[in-house]
């Protein structure tokens, strides 16, 4: 390598370069020379004119060349490369540092989105428990209705059924057989029968009490009969007592 670089590019001279003077004696590389020219025909380091036809190539002798200079261009291009190297690798981490940047702000973004969305999640887990709460309460408020219904239509069907059971017990014994026979529900017509023996019953155990009952008041009303018999002896005695008293008297 050598130690000379162009003005144009700023890239050192190698042995295989094509490189050019001037007649004002600066070096380039023929290729950037050729396109400096096509714009300006004047020297790019001095700006002396300088005609295409003016211009000759260079041919290095390397024999000639000493070791340490070469040396020193070959590390000063290590060098440059270097530099160029850790200028790209901080061209990179700049990039890669702003898209971490970038990264961190899309993640903040989404957390914050991912809390709003358990915000609005819990939110909705409210809504849904509340929302059973009141359906387990309209369930449990149809369930009484229902019960309610079916009592109301038992007790319907019981006053209907006391109503011809008190017709039958009211009516005569006509009525009584036209009124059954007008009716051809079974289950009205067991209904009236099991009533009406229950009603049988319960008047026979009234009887027997009213029987005992009786049987208690003639015999207490025996006992005040005798008692009331024993008094008003007592009280003869005793006036016919009193009498005698007077007599003696």
């Amino acid at each position: 390598m050598l130690n000379l670089n162009c003005a144009i590019c700023t890239e050192l001279f190698s042995p295989s370069d094509e490189v050019y003077v001037t007649k004002c004696g600066h070096m380039f590389h023929f290729k950037c020379l050729g396109q400096w020219l096509e714009r300006s025909k004047t020297c790019p380091q001095c700006r002396n004119k300088c005609p295409e036809h003016s211009i000759i190539r260079v041919y290095f002798n390397l024999a000639n060349l000493d070791t340490s200079r070469v040396d020193i261009g070959s590390l000063q291009e290590q060098l440059d490369n270097a530099k160029l190297k850790i200028k790209m690798k901080e061209t990179e981490l700049k990039t890669a540092n702003d898209q971490i940047k970038s990264l961190n702000d899309i993640k903040k973004k989404c957390m914050k989105t991912i809390t709003g969305l358990d915000l609005k999640l819990q939110n909705k887990d409210f809504v849904i428990s509340s929302y059973a709460e009141q359906l387990k309460m309209l369930k449990s408020r149809i369930k009484v209705m229902e019960d309610v219904s079916k009592e109301n239509k038992a007790l319907k069907n019981q006053i209907e059924a006391m109503e011809g059971i008190n017709t039958l017990l009211t009516a005569s014994s006509d009525e009584a057989e036209k009124l059954l026979k007008s009716n051809n529900d079974i289950k009205t017509l067991a209904t009236w029968v099991a009533t009406l023996k229950r009603e049988l019953r319960i008047c026979e155990h009234k009887k027997s009490d009213m029987r005992n009952l009786l049987k208690v008041v003639q015999t207490d009303l025996h006992k005040q009969t005798e008692t009331k018999k024993t008094h008003e002896e007592r009280i003869t005695q005793l006036e016919s007592e009193n009498y005698q008293l007077q007599e003696k008297a």
